[in-house]
């Protein structure tokens, strides 16, 4: 999960952040809560794109998740 203080979005932590990982991990899967437009619209900026949703998180609770591939 990546997450980013809001004071701190739109100053390049978040690209700088996953840039890091995607090197060192190699990202090419994310799932991001349905209601968090600014997030999926970040990753969809990265090259991602929506490929399916799940109603419930990995945990099982009700937040609706959009997973994306890149």
């Amino acid at each position: 999960m990546l997450f980013i203080h809001n004071e701190y979005r739109g100053k390049g932590y978040g690209k700088s952040l996953f840039q890091f990982m995607d090197e060192t991990k190699g990202i090419i899967k994310v799932d991001v809560n349905e209601q968090n437009y600014q997030a999926i619209g970040f990753y969809e900026k990265l090259g991602f794109r929506k490929v399916g949703r799940s109603e419930k998180d990995g945990s099982g609770k009700d937040y609706p998740i959009i997973h994306m591939l890149r």
